[in-house]
């Protein structure tokens, strides 16, 4: 699928985030359509989708190995991502997190000592690979794809960071997401710097897409 893309030129930067919780970040990051399934003709999802001639699919997970800089980078652009949606998400509502692909086109899980550095945020965190990848239909032998957190069948999304291009040892371009399955999920490209040593994001770089 091609991604639709606007435009969005910040004025000023978000305050400096580097392993910051969420409570020192104060920009506000539009909701990216959780629950809105985009459904239009002729259209395929270019987001991975792992496993797709299985029914179900929930296997064990590869562990990204992330260097400090990349962990760091990864998980201030996860934090800057969630800041919104963290305050309207259900209490019992799990996040699954993915911190890259594989070679192969698959969601890269984010090693333990990842997800405790992000325990302050408040909900459950848990790896990619803990989401269930189902079929829920076959439509001109293409699978349209569904991700369901397992312990209850709710519809869910699985949020994630890829490192595209390291500009220099201080900036990196990345893009943060959502994939929820065909044709549902959302997210921007933008790029990071590191400032004062922390990780902030920089003016006017961010650009969305619909997917």
């Amino acid at each position: 699928m091609h991604r639709r893309y606007q435009s969005r030129h910040a004025a000023t930067a978000v305050p400096t985030v580097g392993r910051a919780t969420s409570a020192e970040m104060t920009h506000s990051v539009p909701v990216w359509c959780c629950g809105i399934v985009l459904l239009f003709g002729g259209c395929s999802s270019d987001l991975p989708n792992p496993n797709a001639n299985d029914a179900t699919e929930n296997v064990m997970g590869t562990v990204a190995t992330l260097s400090t800089d990349e962990a760091d980078v990864c998980e201030f652009a996860l934090r800057f991502a969630l800041l919104d949606e963290l305050s309207w998400i259900e209490p019992d509502q799990r996040l699954f997190l993915a911190v890259g692909l594989s070679a192969d086109g698959k969601w890269l899980d984010p090693a333990p000592e990842f997800l405790r550095r992000m325990a302050d945020l408040s909900t459950e965190l848990q790896p990619a690979s803990e989401a269930e990848i189902k079929v829920i239909q076959r439509v001109a032998d293409t699978d349209i794809l569904r991700v369901e957190d397992p312990l209850n069948g709710n519809h869910c999304y699985i949020h994630y960071v890829t490192i595209n291009r390291w500009h220099n040892d201080k900036e990196v371009e990345v893009t943060v997401g959502t994939d929820g399955g065909t044709l549902s999920g959302a997210g921007y490209d933008m790029v990071v710097e590191k400032h004062g040593g922390r990780w902030r994001f920089k003016a006017g770089t961010r650009r969305e897409f619909i997917e």
